[in-house]
């Protein structure tokens, strides 16, 4: 197919909530990956992110069914986000927490940078949502079964037009 005619097509392309999806909230630019996670994912999210405008948030759950490689996986990523040069983070669920506390020994928390926060599920998450930044990009992402799709619909919830 010639690639004019696959741009178009693309134009059209309906994607489906919950997969790396960017929602124009005011001054913030929400991207919704809440569907599903892993290592690979995870970082062509975290490509998609470095493009958009600063502050760079993200809120990362856990990555389940990856068995051994579980929390090696999850300190892979905790380390991406500090190279990353995230301003927050927050993780969400018990395999999360590793994300965090290698991110938090790579970066070192600053007066310019807050230590990461960590959530032991999306509605704990869900109950502080007001305090992630109103401005910049922020990224959800998780696997399906830490449930961040709630965080997603609080932050839209509060800060979407009325139409």
């Amino acid at each position: 197919m010639p690639a004019r005619d696959a741009a178009a097509r693309l134009e059209h392309a309906r994607i489906e909530p919950g997969r790396l999806t960017r929602i124009a909230l005011g001054a913030l630019s929400l991207l919704d990956d809440s569907y599903n996670a892993n290592p690979a994912s995870t970082a062509a999210a975290f490509e998609v992110l470095a493009r958009g405008p600063r502050p760079h948030a993200a809120v990362l759950g856990s990555m389940l069914e990856l068995g051994s490689f579980t929390r090696e996986a999850h300190l892979e990523v905790g380390r991406a986000c500090a190279d990353l040069g995230l301003d927050l983070l927050w993780t969400v669920g018990e395999d999360a927490r590793a994300i965090a506390d290698a991110y938090d020994a790579a970066a070192g928390a600053g007066p310019d940078r807050p230590a990461a926060r960590h959530f032991t599920d999306a509605l704990a998450a869900v109950a502080v949502a007001a305090e992630l930044p109103a401005q910049g990009t922020l990224l959800v992402k998780g696997s399906r079964g830490i449930g961040l799709e709630r965080l997603v619909a609080s932050v839209r919830a509060t800060r979407e037009e009325p139409s």
